[in-house]
C-alpha cells in the first residue's frame, strides 16, 4: 500500500519531467515499451554499468565447492527462496546473498528450515566498489526476477566472467538477455538445482560458459564505451545539438 501511494504521488512530477526532457536515458531496452510513443522516440538505452573497469581473468578454482551468488533486493518479484531451496539437493554448492528487502527474513528462514546455515551467507549491504571487486571470487550468478529488466548487477557479474542462471520468463523477452549466453530455467527449486548441479559437476563447461559470457558482456557493455556514450549525450544536450 505504501509503495502504491508513493508511486501515485510521484506520477505527476515524473510525467512532467519526461515531457520536458531533451533526452531520456533508459538503462535497459524494455523500459521503452512502457513510455508514451513520443517520449520513447527520445529515449536512448545507456547501460547502467559503473563498477567494473578492468576485465578480470576467468580461472578455474579446483577442489572447492562451487560458489553461487545472488545480488539485489529480496522482495516480491525478486524472490531468492526457490534458489535457496534448490541447494538442499546440491551439496557441493555454497551461496552468498547480498541485499536486503521485505523477503530477507523469509529467505533466512528458508535456509534454516533446510539446514543450509553452513552453506548460505547473507550480507544485507555492501559498497558497490567492494562488491564489484569481489565478483571474480564467485562461480555463477543466480537470478529470479518477475520483472522485464537487465539489472546492473547482472551486467557487472557478466563483465566479471560469471555465468548467469535466470528464470526464463520474462528474461527471454529482454533484448539484452538474448545477446548473452545465459542458462534459462523455470522459476522453481528443482530447475535451479538442476542447472547448478550441471555446472558444478562439469568444471570445463562452467569455465567455457564463463568466458563466453564475459566475451559477450564486454561486447555489449564495455564500461569505457558506455561512459563515452553518456558523455556524448550530455555534451549534445549542453550544446543544443541533441
Amino acid at each position: 500500500a505504501r509503495d502504491k501511494l508513493w508511486r501515485r504521488l510521484l506520477m505527476p512530477s515524473v510525467h512532467q519531467a519526461l515531457r520536458d526532457a531533451g533526452s531520456v536515458m533508459a538503462v535497459y531496452a524494455p523500459i521503452r515499451d512502457y513510455l508514451p510513443p513520443d517520449i520513447a522516440e527520445r529515449t536512448v538505452v545507456v547501460p547502467n554499468v559503473v563498477g567494473v573497469t578492468v576485465r578480470p581473468t576467468v580461472s578455474e578454482r579446483s577442489g572447492a565447492p562451487m560458489r553461487a551468488l545472488w545480488l539485489g533486493r529480496q522482495m516480491p518479484g525478486r524472490d531468492p527462496r526457490p534458489i535457496i531451496a534448490g541447494l538442499k539437493v546440491t551439496p557441493n554448492v555454497e551461496m552468498t546473498l547480498i541485499g536486503d528487502g521485505p523477503l530477507h527474513d523469509a529467505a533466512r528462514r528458508t535456509a534454516e528450515d533446510n539446514d543450509l546455515g553452513r552453506r548460505t551467507t547473507f550480507i544485507r549491504a555492501m559498497e558497490n566498489h567492494e562488491l564489484c571487486a569481489s565478483l571474480p571470487r564467485y562461480d555463477v550468478l543466480v537470478v529470479n526476477s518477475a520483472f522485464r529488466e537487465m539489472p546492473k548487477t547482472v551486467m557487472e557479474a557478466a563483465l566479471s566472467g560469471l555465468p548467469v542462471i535466470v528464470n526464463r520468463l520474462p528474461a527471454a523477452e529482454s533484448p539484452e538477455y538474448s545477446n548473452l549466453p545465459v542458462l534459462f530455467v523455470d522459476a522453481d527449486s528443482g530447475s535451479y538445482a538442476s542447472a547448478l548441479r550441471d555446472l558444478e559437476s562439469n568444471s570445463r563447461k562452467r569455465i567455457t560458459l564463463a568466458r563466453a559470457t564475459q566475451d559477450a558482456a564486454w561486447q555489449l557493455w564495455d564500461p569505457d564505451k558506455v561512459a563515452t556514450q553518456t558523455a556524448d549525450i550530455l555534451r549534445a544536450l549542453v550544446t543544443g545539438a541533441h
